[in-house]
């Protein structure tokens, strides 16, 4: 079901929440698979541009180790993300995923979500088998 999420004291910073209908795989640069799910929100934000599509998956569905880094962000309309890095063959990736452990009560449809940075990692979106 989509959901339009707006900023309540700034109707022009809103978000859209599409399910996706496909199965979401999440590699590394070197191929490695970090995720998979069937379970997956497509979110489009929008303030005074709009940003790039954001897919969320369950922290289940994540196949490898992330490790927690200190690292926070802020945004006014989901809440506070932290971050995660990954290790690939030894090589740390930092900031690869984020997560809003804390999310504002209009938001909590991505609370305790994972997204991964696309410039980091490969993201495939395939056909789900009927």
């Amino acid at each position: 079901m989509e959901k339009v999420i707006k900023r309540p004291e700034s109707a022009q910073h809103f978000m859209v929440l599409k399910p996706v209908f496909r199965e979401v795989v999440v590699c590394s640069l070197s191929g490695k698979e970090i995720a998979r799910s069937i379970d997956t929100i497509r979110l489009l934000e929008s303030r005074k541009t709009l940003f790039d599509p954001v897919i969320y998956l369950p922290r289940l569905d994540v196949l490898a180790s992330l490790i927690s880094n200190p690292k926070k962000s802020s945004c006014p309309l989901k809440g506070v993300a932290s971050y995660f890095d990954f290790s690939d063959n030894g090589e740390v990736v930092t900031d690869v995923a984020w997560s809003y452990e804390e999310t504002f009560d209009f938001a909590s449809q991505i609370h305790g979500l994972i997204a991964f940075d696309t410039g980091k990692v490969s993201i495939e979106e395939r056909p789900t088998s009927s």
